[in-house]
């Protein structure tokens, strides 16, 4: 009969979050105020209200306020996105967040921003050119053409 040795199996546990050391640990403990400072800014900073954007433009960013109202091309595209989203617009009887940022943007629901921003988005239709001297007349293109230079 043959015996085989066999050593006891190890196990490793799953590191907790308790036991994994934060990234940042090294600069929160840093001696130097300002960079310590800025560490806990960054978690909790809004880049869209004007402080946040006045700090991001310090920092050589370029971000734009929100355009909430108007024709605006940037309008339509978050309300042409924000419409196309997937998800409910209500759960538990609640606006989602969705919903909310669609409302905030003056759209009530989903198919109302796909909506808006295609009426934004529309080509406004050319008015003729005004002529002073024949108010009502509009000239052709072959008559444009015609004209002595």
């Amino acid at each position: 009969m043959v015996l085989i040795d066999v050593a006891p199996a190890v196990v490793i546990a799953e590191p907790t979050i308790a036991h994994v050391p934060s990234i940042r640990s090294d600069v929160k403990n840093s001696p130097d105020p300002d960079e310590a400072s800025s560490v806990n800014r960054r978690a909790t900073r809004s880049w869209l209200n004007a402080k946040g954007r006045a700090s991001a433009k310090a920092q050589g960013m370029n971000l734009k306020a929100p355009v909430r109202k108007g024709d605006n091309p940037r309008r339509a595209s978050f309300l042409a996105r924000m419409g196309g989203m997937p998800g409910p617009e209500y759960k538990d009887g609640k606006p989602t967040r969705l919903l909310l940022s669609l409302r905030a943007w003056g759209a009530s629901s989903k198919a109302d921003a796909r909506r808006k921003a295609k009426n934004i988005s529309k080509p406004k239709i050319a008015t003729p050119a005004h002529d002073p001297i024949h108010p009502g007349a509009t000239t052709s293109s072959k008559q444009r053409e015609d004209r002595p230079r």
